[in-house]
């Protein structure tokens, strides 16, 4: 049980390929999970009720994220900062307050992957439009 705390449950920084984050209970903290600029496995958690994001990546983040349920946070089950690209399989993520899913532009790319490989993303989600060059003529 990783639970009450004023910030992270996990903060990682540079976590390694050997970094493992397995079968907790991660609950009512800031956020439940920060990885930045990490690699590792994150699996068969429980990451529930914190009081913003589920989990967050940022910087070079390419995490393998399996297994886990990301629910009932208060506003993101899931955010991924550009450049990160974390990778999502086999997640069950609901009924987290605002958005189930949040990415940046970059994340675009993999959206339909993380679909699929997570067919119980229940929820709305953001994922940027495409950019429209326009002209102006003044």
């Amino acid at each position: 049980m990783i639970e009450n705390s004023k910030s992270e449950g996990i903060f990682v920084v540079e976590g390694e390929h050997h970094l493992l984050i397995e079968e907790n209970t991660i609950n009512n903290n800031y956020y439940g999970i920060v990885l930045i600029d990490s690699q590792g496995h994150i699996k068969n958690n429980q990451i529930l009720d914190n009081y913003t994001a589920g989990l967050l990546t940022e910087k070079n983040t390419t995490a393998l994220v399996q297994n886990n349920v990301i629910a009932k946070n208060m506003t993101t089950g899931v955010i991924i900062k550009d450049p990160s690209l974390p990778d999502l399989r086999s997640n069950h993520i609901h009924e987290n307050n605002m958005f189930q899913v949040q990415m940046e532009s970059h994340a675009k790319q993999r959206w339909k992957k993380y679909q699929i490989d997570n067919p119980k993303i229940l929820g709305e989600s953001v994922v940027p439009k495409a950019l429209i060059e326009t002209c102006s003529i003044f």
